[in-house]
């Protein structure tokens, strides 16, 4: 009985917390907070130029967002779609399938979508 009467508490403080205005009375996820993951088949892959020169491959499967700091050489979409943000404010959509060759530009983050982005519908 007294955990019944701690749940009955709990509730009626949430729903207080809630008129009041505290707290939503509902919660909801937007896309940019779903995280996907497909098989390495479908993955993303970003090359990109190490300090020695050479060029090295980073990969990602799931979806979300990735701080980085390097010189981009390359980026193949796999199965996904997003955008890839450089060091001077400019950022490039890529889509499915795509490989987008870089030129060196320095890379901040790249983004990919849990759903295709418009510039690819």
């Amino acid at each position: 009985m007294a955990k019944r009467a701690m749940v009955k508490m709990a509730a009626l403080a949430i729903g207080a917390a809630s008129l009041a205005g505290v707290m939503p009375a509902s919660a909801s996820a937007s896309p940019q907070s779903v995280q996907l993951c497909q098989d390495s088949g479908a993955a993303l892959k970003y090359k990109y130029y190490t300090s020695s020169g050479t060029i090295a491959t980073w990969s990602k499967t799931c979806s979300g967002s990735y701080s980085l700091n390097s010189g981009g050489y390359s980026i193949y979409a796999g199965g996904w779609s997003g955008y890839v943000y450089f060091s001077d404010g400019t950022s490039s959509d890529f889509c499915d399938g795509e490989t987008r060759y870089l030129g060196g530009r320095r890379v901040v983050k790249i983004y990919m979508a849990a759903a295709k982005i418009e510039e690819c519908v």
